[in-house]
């Protein structure tokens, strides 16, 4: 149950991403070649392929934007035979970030003009 209230926290929060860039920008193939680099670097910057702990304090502070490195810190507190209450600021991390990123993009789809009846 704990691993998938931590997936699908972090599902949402890289939904919402994926969504504020569908916002953004006005081509699939734009949205596609964007989401893909913003993927790597999201994965740099959370610490899928190195441990965020080496890397300067000032790019640990921004890797916090990313949705990998709020999930990792999950997943290694459920390693370590963390509970709910352990991974709640994950979680709740992610679902913020959800939320706010889902409201940014509402607010861009409409002022584009998209969604309104």
């Amino acid at each position: 149950l704990l691993v998938f209230v931590l997936i699908a926290a972090a599902a949402l929060a890289a939904t919402g991403w994926g969504i504020l860039l569908a916002a953004i920008f006005k081509t699939p193939g734009q949205v596609s070649s964007i989401g893909t680099a913003i993927m790597l670097i999201f994965g740099i910057l959370g610490g899928s392929f190195t441990n965020v702990a080496l890397m300067p304090g000032w790019v640990q502070a921004f890797s916090r934007i990313s949705p990998n490195r709020w999930a990792l810190d999950g997943f290694n507190t459920l390693a370590m035979g963390g509970t709910l209450s352990n991974i709640m600021t994950p979680v709740i991390a992610l679902l913020i970030m959800a939320i706010v990123l889902f409201l940014i993009s509402m607010i861009l789809f409409t002022r584009r003009g998209i969604g309104k009846r």
